[in-house]
C-alpha cells in the first residue's frame, strides 16, 4: 500500500519456458471402457518412466502418475 492509502500492484512477465525430454509409457489393465478412458486422458499426461497400473485408478488421480504435457513423437529405427 502507498503512503496516501491507494492499493498498487506489479507485474513481472516471465519469457522462460522449460522444455524436458524424458521416456516413459504406459501399462494398463481393465475393462474396455476404463481403458478408453485411460488412454484419452494420457494423452495430456506424460508418464514417469514405465507406469504398469489399472485403468480405473489413472482415471481417478491421472496427475498422481505423470505430469501435464505433451507428447513427441519420434521413429525408432530397429
Amino acid at each position: 500500500m502507498r503512503a496516501d492509502g491507494v492499493r498498487q500492484r506489479y507485474w513481472k512477465q516471465t519469457k522462460r519456458k522449460k522444455t524436458v525430454e524424458a521416456s516413459g509409457r504406459y501399462e494398463f489393465s481393465g475393462k474396455g471402457k476404463d481403458l478408453y478412458k485411460a488412454v484419452v486422458k494420457a494423452l495430456k499426461i506424460v508418464p514417469k518412466g514405465l507406469v504398469t497400473l489399472s485403468a480405473e485408478k489413472f482415471v481417478e488421480q491421472p496427475e498422481q502418475y505423470g505430469c501435464p504435457g505433451e507428447w513427441i513423437d519420434r521413429e525408432i529405427e530397429s
